[in-house]
């Protein structure tokens, strides 16, 4: 089974939206991350529910920064680790 970008920003985006942001904070794929408020700790939250979710193994330790700037960054960053 093949995964799809926008499943993968689907799926952070309800992480966010279930755990970290207010109701009223607007989210798309292109949202930059730190001017939410999502730290260093909530990426790696973010990186493990991948993991979880996709049965992945993504070192994210090895991401360069430009990596977790947004959604979509993250998510195209995650495709390169899939299967």
């Amino acid at each position: 089974m093949s995964v799809q970008r926008g499943e993968i920003v689907d799926a952070l985006r309800q992480f966010l939206d279930d755990r970290v942001l207010a109701g009223e904070v607007e989210l798309d794929g292109s949202t930059e991350l730190e001017a939410i408020g999502v730290d260093s700790i909530t990426v790696i939250e973010l990186v493990m529910h991948l993991e979880d979710r996709f049965g992945w193994k993504i070192p994210v330790e090895d991401l360069p920064a430009e990596d977790l700037r947004s959604l979509d960054t993250l998510a195209d960053a995650a495709l390169r680790y899939a299967n």
